[in-house]
């Protein structure tokens, strides 16, 4: 049987049909009684899948739709015999989905073709399951079944029939050939497919993007052929780097805008300043909380991952050639500082290249990170955060530069008042481009996470998953205990509850579950926190600087994953160490947006910064990182929400019998169209009263 199907790519739709592809995003996850299109005689058509048989849905009473049709049934239905003889269509496909069911567990599985084996998830042409239409009389849609038979070896074990598959050179016959035509199609058997196992998140019929088919896939090929296996793990390392590309004009894009659209600085110092000391305070516990935890719990411990097994090609990439062996080196030479100790030096992994210590000039487009062995200084840190450049902060990728630009860029643009609207329009366009080319680079998040898990499996075995599924157990409880208790008890002394907040913003927190990013959600947001009874000055101040400087999930996140991978890589890392980490993350949090991979980004240039932690153990967390964004992006949203109503009520901005009221009973979603996604709320603008 078929009972959901995926069409993730509408390329090929024309070479193969015939015909222009039709309007629309792709689908991962077509249900019955959906509409989705269909090749008929008259061409690509959007058709309803389920068809309603005439004699049911009289009296305003709906029967069950027949969704498919077995072969041997074609005849026994006058709608369906017609259908087959007239009126058969081509279902435009290139993957389904079906359900191993056991007293035990529920797997499901995405069968497709091969294709090429180098790219798993990518398809170069669609296929066509044979299907027959009908159109109600009632109310003229247009709708279709499709037609199943007996299962191949390759289905047997996971259901009894499948779907027919037409072959490309019987399209024409199946749409217009006569009866006995179209039935010798019905024996065509397909070869070349696989059927890979999937996450449980296809289950869900609203859930309709790529993470349906990843990435279970990388799983079965770590365990199958390992050597394969260890060679994807650049389709890991290049989904990174193309989030990492979006990260610095993102940042820059939404702080100049904040600020350059304040009414008056003076105004809005007094809630500048309560916000950052909230901000410094939350995200201080917020990281010492992770610290404690995976000291306390430690998952990692037992790993005995070899770092110099590990491929460091692809990390290189992000925190610079100098930090690109598998384990750290000592200094070539008697640094001023005392060296802290550090693992003995590892002789590089296969396939890496060891570089040797930094000279004294940086290298061409790469910031140079510091030596293992070298003392990071306050003074150091700070001086580094001036890039050489207006434009080098971008093309280093170093993302605190990019925020003191971006400070200085936004209070410059204020301070021209008028004049420098047309350049704050510019950014604002610029932001929102860049934005959708975030939601582009998404759609190669299946072939990220499919590298990066095969990679980990195949070079660590199987027994690694149990460690990485006791770490985001470990995490995800961590953020459970942050929000109900800490953000709980703050929360209570603000005077409302945390879980009606949390049942308030409902609506956003499935939209940054659904997209794993923070920042989906900030416009809705902004409007809910408004209806809330928060002045918009507060509003419009804090929610966009909480999403760099008051990311509490990703602060979790970041102690809690980098004493991890210490300890998977029996890396030691005494207390003063932690303290210095802890110190580092203070200052590296902020400039992690509420952006897709931004968090592992920072923790790779943080690890690289402070040089205790072997950089190539970052491969190992890589492939479930994905899955933790979901708590990291959660946490954070409900993190911002209650800092602003926080930073309300101390500035006496807060209408709290409107809060409440508000809290007992949620108003209607808010009109995303009508609220730009960086606009920022003026301070000094009249203030709402209900």
């Amino acid at each position: 049987m078929i009972e959901r199907y995926t069409l993730t790519s509408l390329d090929g739709i024309a070479d193969t049909f015939g015909v222009a592809p039709p309007a629309g995003p792709p689908r991962f996850n077509v249900a019955p009684l959906q509409m989705a299109p269909v090749r008929t005689r008259n061409g690509v058509l959007s058709a309803r899948w389920g068809i309603l048989p005439p004699w049911r849905g009289h009296g305003g009473k709906r029967g069950p739709h027949i969704v498919q049709v077995p072969i041997d049934a074609i005849e026994q239905a006058p709608i369906l015999r017609n259908a087959f003889k007239s009126d058969r269509c081509l279902v435009i496909a290139d993957g389904y989905f079906l359900w191993r069911r056991s007293a035990k567990k529920t797997q499901p599985f995405w069968l497709h073709p091969s294709g090429d084996p180098s790219r798993p998830t990518i398809r170069s042409h669609p296929i066509a399951f044979a299907g027959v239409a009908a159109t109600h009389r009632d109310d003229g849609q247009l709708s279709f079944a499709i037609l199943v038979g007996p299962a191949s070896p390759l289905v047997a074990p996971i259901a009894s029939t499948m779907p027919i598959v037409i072959p490309a050179d019987g399209h024409a016959a199946w749409l217009t050939g006569p009866r006995e035509s179209a039935r010798d199609l019905l024996n065509f058997s397909p070869v070349g497919w696989r059927a890979d196992p999937v996450s449980t998140w296809v289950n869900a019929i609203e859930h309709d993007d790529v993470r349906c088919i990843e990435p279970l896939l990388g799983v079965v090929v770590g365990l199958v052929a390992p050597e394969t296996a260890a060679k994807q793990k650049s389709f890991g390392d290049g989904f990174i780097k193309l989030i990492k590309m979006t990260i610095a004009p993102l940042i820059f894009c939404t702080v100049v805008t904040g600020i350059a659209r304040m009414k008056t600085l003076k105004e809005v110092g007094k809630v500048g300043a309560f916000a950052l000391l909230y901000f410094e305070i939350m995200s201080t516990i917020a990281l010492i909380i992770g610290l404690v935890v995976i000291n306390v719990i430690k998952p990692g411990v037992g790993m005995n991952v070899d770092a110099t097994k590990l491929d460091t090609s692809g990390i290189k990439q992000y925190i610079g050639e100098s930090s690109a062996a598998p384990t750290p080196s000592p200094a070539p030479a008697a640094p001023a500082a005392p060296p802290r100790a550090a693992p003995a030096p590892a002789a590089p992994a296969s396939g890496a290249t060891a570089t040797a210590a930094p000279s004294a000039g940086k290298p061409a487009g790469k910031p140079a990170a510091p030596p293992a062995s070298s003392k990071l200084t306050v003074k150091g840190f700070l001086l580094e955060i001036i890039p050489d450049t207006f434009v080098g902060a971008f093309t280093h990728g170093d993302i605190l530069p990019v925020l003191l630009l971006a400070l200085l860029f936004g209070f410059a643009l204020h301070h021209a008042g008028e004049r420098g609207k047309p350049i704050t329009d510019l950014v604002d366009r610029f932001g929102h481009v860049m934005f959708g080319i975030v939601r582009i680079i998404m759609y190669a998040a299946p072939l990220g996470a499919f590298g990066a898990m095969a990679a980990t499996v195949g070079a660590s075995g199987i027994g690694v998953l149990v460690s990485l599924g006791a770490l985001m157990a470990c995490f995800y409880a961590t953020c459970l205990l942050f929000v109900f208790v800490v953000l709980g008890v703050v929360a209570r002394l603000t005077g409302f509850s945390l879980f009606r907040f949390v049942r308030y913003i409902r609506d956003e927190l499935f939209l940054v579950l659904g997209t794993s990013s923070s920042e989906s959600a900030l416009p809705r947001l902004i409007a809910r926190l408004e209806a809330l009874g928060a002045g918009k000055p507060v509003v419009g101040l804090v929610i966009p600087t909480g999403y760099s400087f008051n990311l509490d999930g990703t602060s979790i996140y970041l102690t809690m994953a980098a004493v991890f991978v210490a300890q998977a890589t029996n890396t030691p890392l005494d207390l003063s160490q932690q303290i210095e980490l802890l110190i580092v993350l203070l200052l590296t949090s902020k400039g992690a947006a509420g952006v897709t991979g931004s968090g592992f980004i920072v923790l790779a240039a943080t690890l690289g910064a402070v040089g205790n932690v072997p950089l190539a153990g970052l491969a190992v967390i890589l492939g479930i990182d994905r899955f933790m964004s979901e708590a990291r992006a959660l946490t954070n949203i409900i993190g911002n929400g209650v800092a602003t109503l926080v930073v309300a009520r101390l500035c006496n901005d807060l209408d709290v019998q409107r809060m409440r009221n508000a809290l007992s009973a949620p108003p209607p979603d808010p009109d995303p169209e009508q609220i730009p996604t960086a606009q920022v709320a003026h301070p000094g603008a009249p203030r709402e009263k209900p």
